[in-house]
C-alpha cells in the first residue's frame, strides 16, 4: 500500500480519544449499587453481556470512524491487481514523456480495436497512475511529429484525456523528429527519474533509424503482424486498346499474412464502375488490368472483401472478369469468407490514377533535315529520348512534322514547338510562334547541317540572341553554369548538374554554333562546353520562354546518344522550354509530402480545392518567385489546384496516395534490456491505483453504524 499524502496518517492518533474518554469516564463515575437492579441483572445475565458488548462496538466504531478520517486525508494506493504489469517506472516522481504513434500503420485492427486505440488506453493508464509529484507530456509521431504539450505537465489527468483524444491520421511515421521533441522536452526537467515511453506497432519503415535501446527509452509494442491486402499501385500501361478513347489501367495487389485474400477490385470512371473478382495468395502479389473508356481524367481504385455468395473460379492472371452471383454449396462458407477476408488494415485498400487529360505537355517537332533511314533522321534521336525517358505514360505527348506542315491557325495544338535544323520559315509560321510564345508557351531550336552557314539575320524574330560561325575544333564537353535567375533556372541548373553531367561526362561534341557576344548571356546560358561557349541558353520572352541548343540533336556533330545522359537531357531541352524545372511537376503524391508547382506567369493566385469545398487561397506576392510552395495535403484523392492570372484559370489536380512505407508488414522486435523494466515479472512492484474514495465510502458507513448503535443503546 502506498499514500498519496502519509504525512496525514499521523492524524490517526485521534482514534485513542473515543478510547481514553471511554476509559476516564469509568474511573471518575461513583458507583452505587440498586438492590434491585442488581436483582435484574443476575436474573438476565444474556442483558448484561449484549449491553457491555453494545457499549465496547460503540467505543470501537469511533476509533474506527477517527482512523478512516486520517485514512481519507492520506489518500491511499492499492496494487492493481487486474491490469498490466509491465508499465511501472518508479514509486517516486518521475519526469516522462510519452511518444504514441499515430501513423497509418497503427489503423490496423487487433481484434475488435485498432492498434491505436489499445496503444491509447495503456498510455492513458501509464499517465494517470504515475506517483504524486510526476510530471508528464505527450508527443505524437505521425509525419510531422508534434508535442502536444508546450512543457512537461503536473496535471496528469488532463493530459490522459489529451492522449485518449489522438485521432488516427494517414500519414506515416516521423519517429526521428518524435524523439527529439522528447528529448527536448525532458531537458527542462529538474527530476532524478526521466523516462520516454513509446508506443508503437514498431512498423520496420518508421523505426528502423531509432536507437531503441537507448538510455532511458521504453518501448511497448502494440500489434503483432496481420493479414491485410494492399493496394499496391494502379497506373496507366502503356499503349490504349480499342482507340485512343480507351485505357489500360494495371492495378498491383499483395497480401501480406498467412492466409489468401479474394474480393472485389473495382474501378470507377465517372459514374461508371467495372468489377472483377480477384483471388491473391498468402505472400504473393498480382496483377491485373482494366480496359475502360476515358470518360474522365480520374479514376478510383478500391478492393472490397467479397461476401459469402461468391462461388466459382477467381482469376488470377492479367484478365478481365465478370462478377459471378451463383450461390455458394459450401458448408461453411460464411467461415471461410470470414478467414479469407480478413484484412487489418483498410487505410491502403484505394487508389487513385491519372488516365490523362489536362497535364499531357504537347511536344511538337519540326523535323528540318527527315531521312528515310530512323538512324540517321534528325528527330529520331530526340523522339527515342523524350518516349523512353517520360514517368509516365501520358506525360508527354510527341508529334513529327515537317516544315511545310506546321499550322499557321490559332490556337496551336502544342505547348512546346521543337524547330530542329530547321532552314527556314514563312512569315505566318513565324507570327504564330511569335504569338504563341508571348502568350506562354514554349520554343526550342536546334541547330545543325541545315542552318544557314551565314545565319547572322537566321529566324531574328524569334531567337533571343545572333548566331555567329561554325566552329569545328577540338571535342568539347558539356560542364555547369553558376548564374542568376529566377528559382525555376536555379533548378534548371541544379537538376543538370546533379543528376545529367554525370552521366555525360565521357561525351564529345565536335561541331556546334558559336554565338554572337551579348550582355545578356551570362544570365541566360544553363549548359557551357569545356572552352566557356555556351552550349544551351534559355531566355524569357513574355510569359513564355525560348530556349537554344547549339548543335544538333542527331549523331551528325557529337556522340551525346551513345550515353546514358541523354535521356535527361533531351527532357531538360523540352521542360526548360516549357518553362520548367529538370523535371515535370509531380502532380502525384503521397500524404504528409510537400507539393511545389511551376507558376505559370502572370498568376496571381492559387485556390486549392477538395471537392466544392475551397480550403486556402495561396497569393503570389507570399510565395517563393516562380513556385507555387503548398502545405502538406494530408487526406488521399483527388485535389484541385485553381491557377488565377488575369488570362484566365488553370486547373491542375493533385493525386494524394496512403503512404506506401505504411503498407509494409515487417514489424521490429524491441530490444530485451528497453523493454525489461517494462516487463518486471514477480519482483516488480504493481501499479498502484487510488482507493481513497472506498475508503471515503466506509467511513460514512462507520459514521452511520455509530448512529444506529447509539440509539439502540439509549
Amino acid at each position: 500500500m502506498g499514500f498519496v499524502q502519509p504525512w496525514l496518517l499521523a492524524f490517526g492518533a485521534v482514534a485513542l480519544v473515543p478510547l481514553v474518554l471511554h476509559l476516564l469516564g469509568r474511573r471518575r463515575a461513583r458507583e452505587v449499587r440498586f438492590s434491585a437492579l442488581t436483582f435484574l441483572l443476575a436474573a438476565d445475565p444474556k442483558r448484561a453481556r449484549a449491553l457491555r458488548l453494545e457499549q465496547r462496538s460503540l467505543v470501537a466504531l469511533r476509533m474506527a470512524a477517527a482512523a478512516f478520517v486520517a485514512l481519507v486525508l492520506a489518500r491511499p494506493l492499492l496494487p492493481d491487481w487486474g491490469g498490466d504489469n509491465d508499465l511501472v517506472l518508479g514509486d517516486g516522481p518521475v519526469a516522462v514523456v510519452v511518444v504514441l504513434d499515430d501513423s497509418l500503420s497503427m489503423a490496423t485492427r487487433e481484434g475488435a480495436q485498432s492498434r491505436l486505440a489499445l496503444a491509447r488506453d495503456r498510455a492513458a493508464a501509464l499517465v494517470a497512475n504515475l506517483p504524486a509529484g510526476s510530471r508528464v507530456a505527450v508527443v505524437t509521431s505521425g509525419r510531422p511529429a508534434r508535442a502536444l504539450h508546450a512543457r512537461l505537465s503536473l496535471d496528469v489527468r488532463s493530459v490522459a484525456v489529451d492522449v485518449r483524444a489522438v485521432s488516427p491520421s494517414t500519414h506515416p511515421d516521423d519517429a526521428v523528429r518524435a524523439l527529439s521533441l522528447a528529448r527536448r522536452l525532458l531537458a527542462t526537467a529538474d527530476a532524478a527519474e526521466r523516462r520516454i515511453v513509446v508506443f508503437s506497432d514498431l512498423q520496420a519503415t518508421g523505426w528502423a533509424d531509432v536507437a531503441l535501446d537507448a538510455p532511458g527509452l521504453r518501448v511497448v509494442q502494440v500489434g503483432a503482424r496481420a493479414d491485410d491486402t494492399e493496394l499496391v499501385s494502379a497506373v496507366v500501361a502503356p499503349g490504349l486498346a480499342g482507340g485512343s478513347q480507351r485505357a489500360r489501367v494495371r492495378v498491383t495487389l499483395a497480401r501480406h499474412g498467412a492466409t489468401p485474400w479474394h474480393g472485389e477490385l473495382r474501378l470507377r470512371v465517372g459514374a461508371r464502375e467495372v468489377r472483377s473478382h480477384v483471388r491473391v495468395a498468402a505472400g504473393q502479389r498480382m496483377a491485373h488490368v482494366f480496359v475502360v473508356p476515358a470518360v474522365a481524367n480520374i479514376a478510383e481504385v478500391s478492393i472490397a472483401a467479397a461476401d459469402d455468395h461468391v462461388a466459382g473460379p477467381l482469376p488470377t492472371a492479367e484478365q478481365p472478369s465478370a462478377p459471378q452471383s451463383a450461390p455458394s454449396s459450401r458448408p461453411n462458407a460464411a467461415a471461410d469468407a470470414q478467414r479469407l477476408n480478413a484484412d487489418a488494415q483498410p487505410g491502403n485498400n484505394r487508389r487513385w490514377v491519372r488516365l490523362g487529360g489536362g497535364q499531357t505537355l504537347r511536344v511538337l517537332i519540326v523535323n528540318g533535315a527527315p531521312r528515310p533511314v530512323p538512324r540517321q533522321d534528325e528527330a529520331f534521336y530526340l523522339v527515342q529520348g523524350l518516349q523512353a525517358g517520360a514517368e509516365r505514360s501520358d506525360e508527354l505527348r510527341v508529334e513529327v512534322q515537317r516544315p511545310d506542315q506546321l499550322e499557321t491557325t490559332e490556337p496551336p495544338n502544342w505547348d512546346v514547338l521543337v524547330l530542329a535544323n530547321v532552314t527556314e520559315l514563312s512569315g505566318a509560321q513565324v507570327a504564330l510562334i511569335q504569338r504563341s510564345v508571348l502568350a506562354g508557351a514554349g520554343l526550342l531550336v536546334t541547330l545543325g547541317d541545315q542552318v544557314p552557314a551565314d545565319a547572322a539575320d537566321w529566324l531574328a524574330d524569334l531567337l533571343p540572341v545572333r548566331l555567329a560561325g561554325l566552329a569545328s575544333g577540338p571535342p568539347q564537353a558539356l560542364r555547369a553554369v553558376g548564374g542568376q535567375g529566377d528559382a525555376a533556372m536555379t533548378a534548371l541548373r541544379a537538376d543538370l548538374a546533379q543528376h545529367t553531367l554525370p552521366a555525360l561526362a565521357e561525351a564529345h561534341i565536335t561541331h556546334r554554333r558559336l554565338l554572337r557576344p551579348d550582355p545578356r548571356l551570362a544570365d541566360w546560358t544553363v549548359l557551357r562546353y569545356g572552352d566557356g561557349a555556351p552550349a544551351l541558353l534559355v531566355a524569357p520572352r513574355g510569359q513564355g520562354r525560348v530556349a537554344v541548343w547549339t548543335t544538333s540533336v542527331d549523331r551528325d556533330w557529337h556522340d551525346l546518344p551513345m550515353h546514358p545522359g541523354w535521356l535527361p537531357l533531351v527532357r531538360t531541352f523540352v521542360l526548360a522550354a516549357a518553362g520548367r524545372s529538370g523535371r515535370v511537376d509531380r502532380l502525384d503524391v503521397e500524404v504528409g509530402e510537400p507539393v511545389v508547382l511551376q507558376r505559370k506567369g502572370g498568376a496571381t493566385r492559387l485556390e486549392v480545392r477538395r471537392g466544392d469545398a475551397l480550403l486556402q487561397t495561396l497569393h503570389a506576392d507570399q510565395q517563393p518567385t516562380g513556385l507555387w510552395r503548398i502545405p502538406a495535403l494530408d487526406v488521399p484523392g483527388p485535389w484541385l489546384l485553381r491557377e488565377q492570372a488575369a488570362s484566365g484559370a488553370r486547373d491542375r489536380t493533385i493525386l494524394v496516395h496512403p503512404p506506401a512505407a505504411e503498407s509494409a508488414p515487417a514489424l521490429l522486435t524491441p530490444p530485451e534490456r528497453s523493454t525489461a523494466q517494462l516487463h518486471g515479472g514477480a519482483t516488480a512492484a504493481r501499479p498502484l491505483v487510488p482507493v481513497w474514495s472506498f475508503a471515503l465510502v466506509v467511513l460514512f458507513a462507520l459514521l452511520i453504524g455509530e448512529a444506529v448503535l447509539l440509539r439502540r443503546t439509549a
